[in-house]
Formats: C-alpha cells, sequence, structure tokens
C-alpha cells in the first residue's frame, strides 16, 4: 500500500466519522409520523394557541423555530403538516363538521389572534 492510498483510506475513514458523529449529534432524519385528521386539528389548535400567546405577550407572529417545536413534539413536521392539509382537505372538513367544539375552538382562536394583530398594528 502506498502512501496515496493510506491517505486515502484515512481521508475516508476520518470522513465516515465525522458524518457519523454529525447523524448522532442532529439525530437521524426523524422519519414523520403519519398524521391522522384528528392529529393535525390538535396540531392546528396548538399552533392558534401559540399564536395567540405570541401576540398576546409580545406582539408577534411564532418564529419558525417555536413551530418547528411543536412539530417535533407532535412526531412530524412543518412540510408534512400542510401536506397533510392539501391532501386531506374534504377529511378535515367533515371530521370539523362532526366535532363542533374543535371548530368553535379553531375560529374563536383565529378571530382572537386577528383581534391582536389589529390592536399591535394601532400601537405601532
Amino acid at each position: 500500500m502506498n502512501r496515496n492510498d493510506r491517505n486515502y483510506r484515512r481521508f475516508g475513514l476520518a470522513l465516515a466519522v465525522t458524518l457519523t458523529a454529525l447523524l448522532l449529534l442532529t439525530g437521524l432524519p426523524a422519519r414523520s409520523a403519519e398524521l391522522t385528521v384528528a392529529d393535525y386539528v390538535d396540531l392546528t389548535i396548538a399552533r392558534l394557541e401559540l399564536a395567540r400567546q405570541t401576540w398576546s405577550e409580545e406582539g408577534r407572529s411564532p418564529v419558525e423555530t417555536e413551530e418547528a417545536a411543536l412539530f417535533e413534539a407532535a412526531g412530524t413536521t412543518a412540510k408534512a403538516y400542510y401536506r397533510f392539509a392539501g391532501e386531506n382537505g374534504k377529511a378535515i372538513e367533515s371530521y370539523l363538521e362532526e366535532n363542533t367544539d374543535k371548530r368553535d375552538r379553531i375560529e374563536a382562536l383565529s378571530q382572537e389572534i386577528q383581534s391582536l394583530i389589529e390592536q399591535a398594528e394601532v400601537t405601532q
């Protein structure tokens, strides 16, 4: 084995160790749990509650990292959440027709957030 071969193998080994360490430190790419319609609606309510909180306490929208924490806690990602909404609109509508308490909660939170946004705009 010549010197170049040894250097190449050392580099390959170092690269493999580095990539393995990065994966372990950052966690393996999480496979999003399959959302159900109920999960999606509950996550929507949690997102709205977060928005209400940040608007009422800090006069701002939630930042991406705050929402990402909600998605992570639910075992999903923002991308999967929005894709689910696009692919399951009718099922979500049907679910909310059957679960009027959740529909009403979403509407109430949305109205409250809108009022908080309007108040923030007036005070600026």
